[in-house]
């Protein structure tokens, strides 16, 4: 009787780590899926070495390739969810001014220009 209820609490346990795996799984999976659809039209692009951003258009892409490391401003900053207002360009200053009032934030960690063929 009480090996029979060491497999069950075994079983159970086993169950509840796999749930759980799972659900981080989809979690991360959601995350992903999120950051995805976020650059599909809320991305502004460096254009200048003195930090000149435009709003990258919603049909292409942003591809990280792009970023040429010859400037000291960051290559490219998303929208995040933050209420607020971003306008379609803005210079470095005002990039500074928004990611501290978290309406934007660093796509990646890369410096430089964006370059859009």
């Amino acid at each position: 009787m009480n090996l029979t209820m060491k497999n069950t609490l075994k079983t159970f346990a086993g169950i509840a780590v796999l749930g759980s795996a799972l659900f981080m799984q989809s979690f991360t999976e959601n995350s992903r899926v999120a950051k995805a659809e976020k650059l599909a039209g809320e991305v502004w692009i460096n254009s200048s070495s003195s930090g000149d951003y435009s709003q990258l258009p919603a049909t292409e892409p942003y591809d990280s390739e792009k970023c040429e490391p010859t400037a000291s401003q960051s290559c490219a900053f998303v929208r995040t969810d933050q209420p607020g207002t971003v306008p379609s360009t803005f210079n470095a200053t005002q990039a500074a001014a928004l990611e501290a009032a978290g309406l934007i934030e660093e796509v990646d960690n890369k410096n430089g220009i964006y370059t859009n063929p």
